[in-house]
């Protein structure tokens, strides 16, 4: 418990530990996309307390920490939520592109960033992918399966695919 009149540091992901432990089963938001027979997404704050903790080890693995950006390119709310909290488990910040934007006001974004991942839902990977010219280092990552049944890396051989149910990485 917080006593009153204390300083406090609470990261966001503090902050969504706290409100699941006081009201797990409470239904943060739901949504439905734009297409009028999109299925509809909710999400729990126990159930997004435990993907953030799923994907934080996942970007942990891949060498996120303190202090990295995390770029995103994502439509779907649920997605950024998630990442976002993740994240903040690790101290490294969500850098959220406007996916309206030209490949080179893109590129010109990541440019510099030494950015470690590079993560998008699966119909914004041709955006995704020229930026990994921008960051070398990044791991070129498919959100469309974000955290339910892992999630892939982009590309060929050498590609990275991570279980966010096992911490360990395994390198296809």
């Amino acid at each position: 418990m917080i006593a009153a009149g204390q300083p406090t540091r609470l990261t966001l992901a503090a902050l969504l530990d706290l409100a699941a432990s006081r009201g797990p089963d409470r239904q943060l938001y739901r949504w439905q996309g734009a297409d009028s027979g999109a299925a509809e997404q909710s999400c729990r704050l126990d159930e997004l307390r435990e993907a953030s903790l799923r994907i934080a080890a996942g970007l942990a693995a891949l060498g996120v920490k303190r202090g990295d950006a995390v770029v995103l390119l994502v439509r779907n709310p649920i997605a950024l939520a998630r990442m976002w909290f993740a994240a903040s488990r690790l101290g490294a910040f969500v850098m959220p592109l406007n996916v309206e934007l030209t490949a080179e006001a893109l590129a010109g974004i990541v440019r510099g960033m030494d950015a470690p991942v590079i993560a998008a839902d699966l119909e914004l990977m041709h955006l995704a992918a020229p930026l990994k010219a921008e960051a070398p280092r990044a791991a070129l990552l498919d959100l469309s399966k974000l955290p339910e049944t892992g999630l892939s890396a982009a590309g060929g051989a050498g590609a990275i695919h991570a279980d966010w149910n096992d911490t360990a990485m395994v390198l296809g």
